[in-house]
């Protein structure tokens, strides 16, 4: 199974609200979702976390893409 990668942090309230409906549409997609905190980034994701400039974001297939963006591959 492949993964959706959420960026987000602890902080902020949009990334709290879009998480259920990031993770409903991924497991409709057939993804299991990883939640990353860019703030306390692995060392193995730390070239991905350093390009977000903004959160919430979603990697699929490595492209990194806004919610609205993620949410269109469900229509």
């Amino acid at each position: 199974m492949s993964t959706v990668r959420y960026y987000s942090t602890d902080w902020c309230g949009y990334c709290k609200t879009e998480f259920p409906q990031v993770k409903q549409i991924a497991n409709k997609l057939g993804y299991k979702v990883e939640r990353v905190n860019v703030e306390q980034c692995p060392l193995k994701l730390k070239g991905k976390c350093d390009s977000i400039d903004a959160v919430p974001m979603v990697e699929v297939n490595g492209k990194i893409m806004s919610v609205p963006e993620f949410v269109k591959l469900n229509t």
